[in-house]
């Protein structure tokens, strides 16, 4: 199993890599302090939630309210684990040592679009209203779901709890999910180390959580077996892919076998160089059945259900602009025929226009489209570029 880690990563999925003006990460031994400040230095927000995240480097940021104020730490974060949607944030203030310390559950929809520059999450509330938040006890997680104690968390944020609910069994569908089971709740630091099996067999280790927030989605990192996938490379593996161990509580089971992992394409070994891009993208939940890396989707031939399915399904949780703009310049497929390519919003479609070489290029682009830009109307405007041009 592939462990070593390049001194580069002690940086690893955090914002400094989301963009290409992110400084290269540091070298080891690094400051935390120093890390934060240069790693992030021209980064917006909007970037930083395109971007892959860790979730071991957001586990321990600070969370201030918009005046600058600290709220505290985040110490962990809850998952729905039927399909990996981010549900809850747990935030903790004061004590020491963990001995009389706060902890508050935080609907994580509240950090949404408000993504310092400098790694701290903001929240929008004030100190006051902060204070007289309820703190919730680390083994009563599972209350988190109870129709009362959640409108509540959530009301106290502007946000609709049944607009959630909503969220997690639309996202559960479409990640082929079963929704009629209630949402599994999981925390996430307790899943880093966890084995993967497969009818015995190991399959790999999860090395981290990968989280992104426009999506508030979360996949496995998983670290393999070299014996078992084929390549000492990583990979991300979905969560409906994963389930608990009955016979060993402590390990997660999955259903992927060898011939998966050999048809898909593993997170490439220099990814923290990329001088664009983002470490990965989502390109939705039933493009790719899989484990796989979207800048280059493979295994497109076990999509779940039709292409209008897969539309209908995910209408409200397209991907943006900015995100199928980057997969399809970074797609290899394509090569240079995307480089002169414009995709961009008008009105309530998405439409790609510029010069390409041939005919076949503009297919190619349009059927790249097809996939990438679901629950977009994609309208391709395209041109072949003439003869001695």
């Amino acid at each position: 199993m592939k462990t070593k880690i390049p001194p580069s990563l002690t940086f690893s999925f955090a914002v400094a890599l989301c963009v290409a003006s992110a400084a290269p990460a540091f070298a080891a031994g690094a400051t935390a302090a120093a890390e934060k400040k240069s790693g992030t230095d021209g980064v917006t927000a909007a970037q930083h939630q395109l971007a892959g995240q860790s979730a071991q480097k957001l586990i321990g940021q600070d969370v201030r309210n918009p005046a600058g104020e600290g709220l505290g730490q985040v110490k962990d974060l809850v998952i729905d684990a039927r399909a990996g949607q981010l549900v809850y944030a747990l935030v903790s203030s004061g004590g020491l040592l963990g001995v009389g310390e706060r902890i508050r559950a935080v609907p994580f929809a509240a950090f949404k679009d408000t993504y310092r520059a400098d790694g701290d999450l903001v929240l929008p509330i004030d100190r006051t209203a902060w204070n007289n938040l309820a703190a919730i006890r680390e083994t009563e997680i599972d209350t988190l779901l109870s129709e009362a104690r959640a409108s509540t968390l959530f009301s106290q944020f502007g946000l609709e709890w049944k607009d959630e609910t909503k969220r997690l069994r639309r996202d559960a569908k479409a990640a082929g999910a079963d929704t009629d089971s209630t949402p599994k709740l999981m925390r996430v630091a307790k899943l880093t180390g966890k084995d993967v099996v497969n009818a015995g067999q190991e399959v790999g280790k999860i090395e981290d959580i990968v989280l992104n927030f426009e999506s508030r989605r979360a996949s496995v990192l998983l670290d393999p077996n070299d014996d078992y996938t084929g390549s000492n490379q990583k990979f991300i593996v979905d969560f409906s892919q994963l389930s608990r161990s009955l016979d060993v509580p402590e390990k997660l089971t999955t259903v992927l076998t060898k011939a998966d992992f050999a048809r898909a394409t593993p997170m490439q070994d220099d990814w923290w160089m990329m001088s664009s891009g983002y470490p990965y993208i989502w390109t939705g939940y039933s493009m790719v059945g899989g484990p796989g890396y979207a800048a280059a989707v493979t295994g497109a031939e076990r999509a779940m259900g039709t292409a209008e399915e897969r539309r209908a399904g995910q209408a409200n949780a397209r991907p943006s602009v900015e995100v199928i703009r980057d997969a399809l310049r970074r797609d290899e497929r394509i090569g240079e025929a995307a480089r002169d390519v414009s995709v961009e919003q008008r009105k309530d479609k998405l439409v790609v226009t510029g010069t390409v070489p041939s005919a076949q290029a503009k297919r190619q682009i349009g059927d790249r489209l097809a996939e990438l830009a679901l629950g977009w109307e994609v309208d391709n405007e395209l041109t072949v570029r003439s003869v001695g041009e």
